[in-house]
């Protein structure tokens, strides 16, 4: 069975989280609380270049916290995700829940700017 590891970098008002295994129903519980617990002390951008499996329920997980992030006036946006789970995200119709960002620098300019 695989973990969910992660590793928490302090960036300017941003915490960026490293991820790597799968978000899923067996690591969604850890998730949510890594997740939930930075967003009392800032913005959040999760770094997914090296999440090998997103299931459905991962996304739910996913949309949870972001929306959790804005009633706390916070925001979650998603760095690395890949193409595949995009479309997956459009599909379900759950893309609008996300800020999808390419650098960790664009995402510093859209909280900037954009939120």
């Amino acid at each position: 069975m695989s973990a969910l590891n992660f590793s928490i970098e302090d960036r300017e008002n941003v915490k960026i989280v490293h991820l790597s295994g799968p978000i899923s129903s067996l690591t969604r519980a850890d998730f949510e609380i890594l997740v939930e617990d930075l967003l009392l002390k800032a913005n959040v951008i999760l770094n997914l270049a090296r999440v090998n499996l997103i299931t459905v329920s991962g996304l739910t997980s996913m949309v949870d916290v972001s929306v959790s992030a804005r009633k706390k006036g916070k925001r979650v946006l998603v760095l690395g995700m890949k193409p595949e789970l995009m479309k997956t995200a459009d599909t379900l119709d759950i893309y609008d829940h996300f800020i999808f960002i390419e650098t960790i620098e664009e995402g510093q300019l859209k909280l900037k700017y954009y939120t």
